[in-house]
C-alpha cells in the first residue's frame, strides 16, 4: 500500500488525485490516510451545521447580487433540508426565473419550488 502511495505522488505534481474516503471517520487512524497525508494535502470537509444552512443561501445569493426575504429563506431550509446540492439547485432555479433586483419572497417559494 506504500509503495502505492509513493507511486501516485511521485513525479506527477500537475495531476490532482481525489480519494473520497467519507464513509468511515475512524479512517486517520489508517495506513493509506496517514501515507496520503505524508505525501500530498488532506482536505477534510465537515458537514455543514442545520443552524447554518440559512446564511449558506443568504451568501450563496449574496454572490450573484440576489437577497431573500429570512422566512423564503427560512421556508427552503424547511422544505429541503440540508442537502446543499437540492438547495443550491433550488437557488439556481430562482435565479433563471427573477433578476437581481428582486428580493425572493415567500410568495416565490410557494409559487416556483413547490411548498
Amino acid at each position: 500500500m506504500i509503495h502505492a502511495v509513493k507511486y501516485i505522488f511521485m513525479n506527477l505534481t500537475p495531476v490532482i488525485h481525489l480519494i473520497d474516503y467519507s464513509k468511515n471517520i475512524s479512517t486517520k487512524r489508517k495506513k493509506l490516510y496517514k501515507n496520503i497525508q505524508k505525501f500530498g494535502i488532506v482536505l477534510d470537509c465537515q458537514k455543514v451545521y442545520d443552524n447554518k444552512i440559512p446564511d449558506w443561501i443568504i451568501n450563496q445569493l449574496k454572490l450573484d447580487n440576489y437577497s431573500i426575504n429570512i422566512k423564503a429563506c427560512q421556508m427552503l431550509v424547511d422544505y429541503l433540508g440540508n442537502d446543499l446540492n437540492k438547495i443550491n439547485n433550488q437557488l439556481n432555479k430562482l435565479k433563471i426565473i427573477f433578476s437581481s433586483d428582486v428580493e425572493i419572497s415567500p410568495q416565490h417559494i410557494q409559487d416556483h419550488i413547490g411548498i
